[in-house]
């Protein structure tokens, strides 16, 4: 009789805990539901013009239009009738990007942060960067400007330091966007080029064809071959 009553306590106990399991994990259930639901409804009421989606095709929508705008947008103004152009586009984010920009005589470099669209937050320009660089301020192009569009034949006329040329030679060539080299020629000494100073020199190139875009590259004449000696600048152009 004794034993009964044993079995028939632990068989109720049994009982009683398997409902209390049942009805804490029922209310979890409902719980887990519930928060489900709020989030889905958070989700659904977000502004929709605060959701903006990046994609590759923003990101050169927005490369073009800092290229295209570069002048506007800079806090910092050109110098010496000289053309800002942008030279590396390094994006940080979705959002962020810091550009290097210079007009042939002084380098920038800013961090640009975009909102919506085109649309820039800001435009901070680091000041230790805006300062000219030794290549550009060893040569001077009085033509063609930055961003020009050229012709065959091609007059270019500017100045570079006497330690640039080499028997009164300096290196003058034309690449196209994808690096390949369309015209070579060498640039000529207009006067003594066996001083420190400033020597202007001229130059004709004749080419031909069929891309855009392009550079101008006035190099250093390195007869030593080393790599510290060699030096250059590069001047973007069109082609017309």
């Amino acid at each position: 009789m004794k034993n009964k009553q044993i079995i028939l306590v632990m068989f109720l106990v049994a009982i009683f805990l398997a409902i209390i399991i049942f009805v804490v994990v029922k209310n979890t259930q409902e719980d887990n539901l519930k928060f489900e639901s709020r989030i889905s409804l958070d989700q659904n009421t977000l502004p929709k013009s605060d959701i903006v989606y990046f994609n590759s095709e923003m990101r050169a929508e927005r490369e073009s239009y800092l290229k295209s705008n570069i002048s506007e947008l800079s806090p910092t103004k050109e110098v010496l009738g000289g053309k800002f152009y942008i030279t590396e586009i390094k994006w940080l984010d979705s959002d962020k990007a810091l550009i290097s920009y210079e007009d042939g005589h002084i380098v920038v470099k800013a961090d640009i942060i975009f909102v919506r669209g085109n649309e820039i937050a800001s435009f901070l320009v680091l000041p230790e960067e805006a300062s000219p660089s030794k290549s550009v301020t060893e040569v001077r192009l009085s033509f063609p400007e930055p961003g020009a569009i050229i012709s065959s034949p091609l007059e270019i006329l500017g100045e570079a330091r006497g330690n640039w040329f080499f028997e009164a030679n300096i290196p003058v060539s034309l690449v196209d966007e994808y690096g390949n080299v369309i015209a070579s020629v060498g640039g000529q000494a207009q006067l003594d080029w066996m001083t420190e100073d400033f020597v202007p020199f001229k130059a004709v190139l004749e080419f031909a064809t069929e891309v855009g875009r392009g550079e101008l590259v006035i190099a250093k004449d390195n007869p030593s071959g080393l790599s510290e000696n060699d030096a250059s600048v590069r001047i973007p152009v069109r082609f017309k």
